[in-house]
């Protein structure tokens, strides 16, 4: 088997994957590193935001663009969120979500993380107003859920969305992954992290 390509532009193609350093030819493979002093490559990660998820790569920002396209989402961010274990307190195997498959209990989960367009921000109010405010968030979560079904191949559907009325930031106003990261752990599978 292999790719439906016209004859000759498999070779120009592959060419592109390859760089030639000092005589010597290098996959491009998206991964950063750099040379030791000793002579050994140290890998640092990846350049992309690339994850495999039941072995398949997933750009995680291609998720986020798709949420993006909705007209109701002001920002969105996915994150794979390490597997939910035994130990924890958010859900168990038995509690996995119909259609999950029980590798992904290994792999890690799609975590989405998005904020609603022109979503009261307010400082917190009565318990009836926060009521209100979860139930609109609910039916967020809900609507993005179904458009990223839509929109998104099987795989790349987040596991869980988390809709936040407001995405932490850093003091330079760009998003807080390092917050996100943690705030992801917590999220259990399905609606709105429960």
């Amino acid at each position: 088997m292999g790719y439906l390509l016209e004859e000759g532009t498999h070779e120009i193609e592959s060419a592109g994957k390859f760089v030639d350093i000092d005589g010597v030819r290098y996959y491009r493979t998206g991964d950063l590193g750099y040379w030791r002093t000793d002579g050994r490559l140290e890998l640092l990660g990846r350049m992309d935001s690339q994850v495999k998820i039941l072995g398949k790569r997933v750009e995680l920002s291609e998720i986020s663009s798709t949420a993006l396209t909705h007209r109701l989402v002001a920002r969105a961010v996915a994150i794979l969120a390490p597997p939910l274990d035994a130990k924890s307190t958010k859900a168990s195997t038995a509690e996995l979500p119909a259609g999950a498959r029980p590798s992904q209990k290994k792999s890690g989960r799609l975590v989405l993380f998005v904020e609603p367009r022109g979503f009261p921000t307010g400082a917190p109010g009565a318990s009836v107003r926060q009521s209100k405010k979860r139930r609109a968030l609910a039916g967020f979560e809900m609507v993005v859920r179904k458009y990223c079904a839509r929109k998104l191949p099987r795989h790349m559907i987040p596991n869980a969305i988390k809709p936040e009325a407001k995405l932490p930031l850093t003091h330079s106003g760009k998003l807080d992954m390092k917050n996100l990261r943690r705030l992801a752990r917590d999220v259990g599978w399905g609606s709105m992290g429960r």
